[in-house]
């Protein structure tokens, strides 16, 4: 089983091929990685200065963050504070109202003995000025 030159040929031909092809899939290949290496040189400071703006960005709101948790503490604090003033105001107030209450019926009260006495003292003066002597 001997090939003709034709045969031959054409073999030659397409194992040349094969291996162009080949070669050039080989040389694409390498190209991409090498291309991608390049990009990622190209590219990796950028990506730093990114990663390092990120960062300093995170750093700065978790500087916020914690800033803001502190102000609500404070606020939760002043306000509970307010609470506990208010209903011992309320309480305070509340007192002041029975000690105003009793205040004024103990005024009431004077006020009643001061017109008794008044009147007491009215006809004590009159019951002295009907029983005194006439030539008086």
């Amino acid at each position: 089983m001997t090939l003709s030159s034709k045969e031959v040929f054409y073999t030659q031909q397409t194992n040349s091929r094969q291996r162009f092809c080949e070669a050039s899939e080989r040389s694409a290949e390498d190209n991409r990685i090498n291309n991608d290496h390049l990009q990622y040189r190209i590219c990796r400071p950028n990506k730093i200065r990114e990663l390092e703006r990120v960062q300093k960005a995170l750093d700065l709101s978790e500087s916020r963050v914690s800033s803001t948790r502190e102000e609500l503490i404070s606020i939760r604090e002043s306000l509970k504070r307010a609470q506990m003033e208010c209903e011992l105001l309320g309480h305070e107030r509340a007192d002041a109202r029975e000690v105003a209450k009793r205040s004024e019926a103990t005024v009431r009260g004077l006020e009643e003995k001061l017109d008794r006495v008044r009147t007491l003292s009215r006809s004590t003066v009159d019951v002295c000025i009907t029983s005194l002597p006439s030539w008086a």
